[in-house]
């Protein structure tokens, strides 16, 4: 077997060392006292609490404001795309509309199936122009809003008569 070495520590002088301490703090914040009563304890838990629904409160206002920006965001792209939509189609039914396109489209009908081109094109701008003529009301759904309007009528003698008109979603 092989023998062991000891190892031993070079002794240090005590000029070698340095001792920094720490300042003293003036009392033990570990030692503190920890005591509350009751009374302080009911209101430090219920001003956590408001704290809490202040921060949900304010939250639920963000998060509201958020959802409404982009719901414009949203009604703004919409209303871009409806004007560059009606710009194109304004474009279109021009240049459809004018006598000479009409003359070729007029001599190029040799067909029946021709001619049922010719009518559907004309009850898809008939169709166009009529969903133009609607007012452009919306549920939150984004289908046509459904109105109804009611009213009734007495006269002096109590008689009544009511009067109601309901559009469709049509």
């Amino acid at each position: 077997m092989a023998a062991k070495k000891k190892i031993i520590p070079e002794i240090m002088d005590n000029n070698d060392v340095e001792v920094i301490s720490p300042p003293l703090l003036r009392e033990n914040p570990l030692m503190k006292s920890q005591i509350i009563t009751p009374s302080q304890e009911i209101e430090q838990k219920i001003e956590m609490i408001t704290d809490i629904e202040s921060t949900t409160s304010l939250m639920k206002q963000q998060l509201g404001v958020r959802r409404q920006k982009l719901e414009l965001e949203v009604e703004n792209k919409k209303l871009d795309t409806a004007k560059k939509t009606a710009n194109t189609l304004e474009k279109i039914i021009d240049s459809i509309a004018s006598e000479e396109v009409l003359e070729r489209v007029k001599g190029n009908i040799k067909t029946p199936f021709d001619m049922k081109l010719m009518a559907e094109a004309a009850d898809r701008l008939a169709n166009t122009l009529k969903n133009l003529m609607n007012p452009t009301t919306a549920d939150e759904l984004g289908g046509r809003k459904r109105t109804k309007v009611m009213a009734q009528f007495q006269t002096a003698s109590g008689e009544r008569m009511s009067i109601g008109v309901e559009t469709s979603n049509d």
